[in-house]
């Protein structure tokens, strides 16, 4: 498995490696500016699992899996240095047991700050039953915290349920700060 750091550097090498066989056209690129935004050409590379299997990438963090990331496919735009994953379903683990699962129909994962911004319907539960589900769900790479928004139901396994718009939890959903009340219908 690799890293989201070398997917990128993968997905641009295969995407260089095509465009020299003939068969990839780089989208044309504005002038350059002196903005600080990347140089060169700009890319858009997808990939689309076959066969069952699903396109996989696993960001490890001091020799471990931090989150496993499975999607049926992925466009990555190197201008935006972001992949658009769909179908998506996200594995956070604790050593190498995973912890926690999360599953959403798009998933973009941002390659510079790590983060995964969730959306279409998100649903989180861990291995002893603690569901979040929410409209968007973000996970900060730096605070290692979800941040679910619209639509916010946590349910424990004694079936106790807590709702708001927004709630910010940690990876084993064990401190959920909830806030804002729905709106009545």
């Amino acid at each position: 498995m690799i890293s989201v750091q070398q997917c990128g550097v993968l997905l641009l090498g295969a995407a260089t490696l095509w465009a020299c066989g003939g068969q990839a056209h780089p989208q044309p690129t504005p002038a350059p500016s002196r903005s600080a935004g990347p140089q060169g050409p700009v890319y858009h590379i997808s990939a689309q699992g076959t066969g069952g299997r699903q396109v996989v990438i696993t960001n490890i963090v001091a020799g471990a899996p931090e989150y496993t990331l499975l999607a049926a496919n992925v466009i990555y735009s190197t201008d935006l240095r972001k992949g658009r994953f769909n179908d998506t379903t996200l594995h956070f683990y604790k050593g190498r047991n995973a912890r926690l699962t999360v599953t959403a129909p798009t998933a973009v994962v941002d390659e510079v700050s790590h983060n995964v911004m969730l959306s279409g319907g998100v649903h989180a539960k861990t291995a002893s039953g603690v569901t979040l589900t929410s409209d968007r769900m973000v996970y900060d790479d730096r605070t290692r915290l979800l941040t679910a928004t619209d639509h916010v139901v946590a349910v424990e396994p004694g079936g106790n349920m807590l709702t708001g718009r927004e709630a910010i939890a940690d990876l084993d959903l064990q401190q959920i700060r909830l806030f804002g009340a729905l709106p009545h219908p």
